[in-house]
């Protein structure tokens, strides 16, 4: 990989294209080896599920073995002990080795159960079973028959039953063990549910053929036996049934089939009608069909054709796990080899990224870094190629050019442009020179018009505001004139007034006597209303004193009247009525005091009001009086002041005359000022317009 560019022209500020591209293709790889390795661990998962379910098929096959060598070893010791004198030493050893045989089967399958992490609680039941029965047929097969135990042979079939029974039940845990692994393999659990079948089959035919076995030793069947043996004669109908089905869940597999016809014939077409026979001959009390030396033999010939059938089973079950754990390692090999071709992939893909991509990459990138500091010797790589990588580099050495020549346009411009400044260097000098002498003029100009100006204004203001003064004064002086016509005229019309004024007080003056004597009548009227009052007052209490003391002697006579009983109770009603009108009189007596107290009340306020306007009314006539001598002194003083406003009335007609020459001479000087100060503006506006124009055309030369 080239090397990286120097710090100072690296790319900053968030992660660099390279690394983006380089972790995509790593994510992708990563995502393809997680794939990958998802299917191996599931392949590896399904090969531990299938050697699982094979340590399942081997654990449920040894324990179906172990348990079918049981009848075997059930038909050594009734050999050893149906005759009457005891075992021999041959005998015994030929035993023992039956019963270390089904100890060494039973043995295996314990360990196959806990290889299978199956739980050995049955298989350990089945031994402890078989150690406590062949204890005790162990000392009775020593013996001589008629000092041996009555239950002896009985012993023996019950507890190797027993052990029948923990083995067939460690076979059914198997198979439900076996059914939880191995489901999803193919004929795996019809060909497993066909040998428990099968194993059931050799197993109620054992049973069957071990009762029979006494009838054939000519010993009679008890009506339990008999009974029993027409139980199992029927599950063997049931189980071939079963049997046959089993067969059929398997595909009728050929290697299956030609066995299950060997079954048939052997089974249910030669033994069936047979063991029939025997039972009917044991249930009529006849001779048995089959002798006693012929007996184990045709039944071991018998129970050996449904153990093969089994043996069929189980073959063909371990062939199907067999294929399920080629597949799986088929499967396991394929996903291993795919993961390890992800990798090479992962690998190769990351080089020729590295190599093809990010490699160009970071050379162009180094490379517009050093062009972007204008390092412009600089030579581009990679311009030979032919993919996007190439098209880059060529865009890079336009851009390249590019910069060349704006280089080579930057110098150019940069002399013209130095040119340029000096001519306008010598244009500054010029027109500031220009501008300094018109701006002196224009100023010195501005400056005189603006005093002119000035001056014209005030001269116009002062006009303005004489003619304005004297037009004031024309109009106070007519006013004035006018005034003193109407102050002679209203003098003439005051003296009159004065004179109506004295008649008119003097008849007020006589009015008032009139009223203090009225106003002192109404007093003695309104002060004997109040005496009248006062005497009203006394009348209510009386009445008021009255009202209780009938109210008194109301209130004895209802007391008299309660005292009377029924006699009484009239007066009572009559007193009581009497009481009621006591208490309203007494009510009303109390309201009429309140109003006379008001009215009491009442007439002195007025008898206080009529002295007060009676003494107004005579300090109204005193005030009368003075006002009738003031009025005549008035009156003089009026004809005085009509004598001087008729003198001031000649004078303001004088002024008014004066006044109206002033006015036309104010007016004649405003319009001579007005003139002068439109003069002054317009040259004050052509001079501002002389600056305006100078300084454009200063600006247009310094432009040019």
């Amino acid at each position: 990989m080239p090397p990286e560019p120097s710090s100072a022209n690296r790319t900053r500020g968030g992660i660099s294209l390279r690394w983006r591209i380089l972790a995509g293709n790593l994510i992708t790889c990563l995502l393809a080896m997680a794939f990958a390795v998802a299917v191996a661990w599931g392949g590896w998962g399904d090969l531990r599920k299938r050697e699982a379910a094979a340590r399942s098929l081997t654990a449920f096959e040894l324990v179906m073995k172990a348990n079918s060598l049981i009848p075997t070893e059930r038909s050594a010791w009734f050999a050893v002990m149906t005759p009457a004198d005891p075992a021999s030493p041959e005998k015994l050893s030929a035993l023992d080795k039956i019963v270390a045989n089904t100890d060494a089967a039973i043995g295996a399958a314990k360990a196959a159960v806990r290889a299978a992490e199956l739980p050995t609680r049955s298989i350990e039941a089945a031994e402890q079973a078989l150690q406590q029965t062949r204890g005790a047929a162990r000392h009775a097969v020593i013996l001589p028959k008629p000092q041996r135990p009555a239950n002896s042979q009985t012993a023996i079939v019950d507890g190797l039953a027993r052990a029948v029974d923990a083995l067939t039940t460690a076979t059914s845990d198997g198979l439900v063990n076996l059914s939880r692994t191995g489901s999803d393999i193919e004929n795996l659990l019809p060909a497993a549910e066909l040998a428990q079948s099968a194993q059931s089959m050799r197993a109620i035919n054992g049973a069957r053929a071990a009762v029979l076995g006494l009838f054939a030793r000519n010993q009679p069947l008890s009506a339990a036996q008999r009974v029993e043996v027409t139980e199992l004669t029927g599950q063997v109908a049931l189980l071939w049934k079963q049997i046959e089905q089993g067969v059929h869940n398997t595909g009728d597999a050929p290697a299956l089939a030609g066995v299950l016809d060997q079954v048939r014939t052997t089974l249910m077409t030669e033994a069936e009608p047979r063991f029939r026979q025997v039972v009917a001959a044991a249930r009529e009390g006849g001779p048995c069909p089959v002798s006693e030396a012929e007996w184990p033999t045709w039944v071991s010939r018998v129970l050996n054709s449904v153990l093969g059938l089994r043996d069929a089973a189980l073959v063909f079950a371990h062939n199907a796990n067999d294929a399920a754990i080629a597949q799986a390692q088929m499967r396991l090999t394929w996903a291993l080899a795919a993961l390890l071709v992800v990798l090479v992939a992962s690998f190769v893909v990351v080089v020729a990224v590295m190599r093809q991509v990010i490699g160009p990459l970071v050379r162009l990138t180094g490379v517009t870094l050093r062009l972007a500091d204008r390092e412009l010797d600089v030579a581009i790589p990679d311009g030979d190629r032919k993919d996007e990588i190439g098209t880059m580099a060529n865009a890079l050495q336009v851009f390249k050019d590019a910069l060349i020549a704006k280089k080579r346009a930057d110098e150019e411009a940069a002399r013209n442009a130095e040119a340029q400044l000096e001519r306008g260097r010598r244009v500054n000098g010029i027109t500031r020179d220009f501008e300094a002498v018109i701006g002196d003029i224009v100023s010195t100009v501005s400056s005189a018009a603006t005093k002119l100006e000035g001056s014209a204004s005030t001269l116009n203001t002062t006009a303005d505001r004489s003619q304005t003064l004297t037009t004031a004064v024309v109009a106070a002086s007519d006013e004035a004139s006018t005034n003193v016509q109407s102050v002679a005229s209203a003098t003439e019309e005051l003296t009159s007034s004065v004179n109506e004024i004295s008649r008119q007080v003097q008849e007020s003056a006589r009015v008032a006597g009139d009223a203090v004597e009225q106003a002192r009548r109404t007093n003695e009227r309104v002060s004997a209303l109040s005496q009248a009052a006062s005497r009203i007052g006394d009348v209510v209490e009386l009445i008021n004193s009255i009202a209780s003391q009938t109210n008194l002697l109301a209130l004895n006579a209802t007391i008299e009247a309660a005292r009377a009983g029924d006699a009484g109770r009239g007066f009572a009603v009559v007193a009581s009525e009497v009481k009621a009108l006591a208490q309203q009189t007494a009510k009303a007596t109390e309201e009429i005091h309140q109003q006379i107290m008001g009215v009491q009340a009442a007439t002195q306020e007025s008898v206080g009001a009529i002295r007060e306007i009676g003494d107004t009314i005579g300090k109204l006539s005193e005030i009368s009086s003075t006002i009738a001598a003031a009025v005549e002194e008035q009156g003089a003083a009026t004809q005085e002041i009509a004598r001087n406003v008729q003198l001031a009335a000649h004078g303001t007609q004088r002024v008014s005359a004066n006044i109206s020459d002033v006015q036309q001479g104010a007016s004649e000087t405003g319009s001579a000022s007005s003139q002068v100060l439109s003069a002054a503006q317009l040259l004050a506006t052509d001079s501002s317009r002389l600056r305006l124009e100078v300084s454009r055309f200063l600006e247009a030369v310094r432009a040019a």
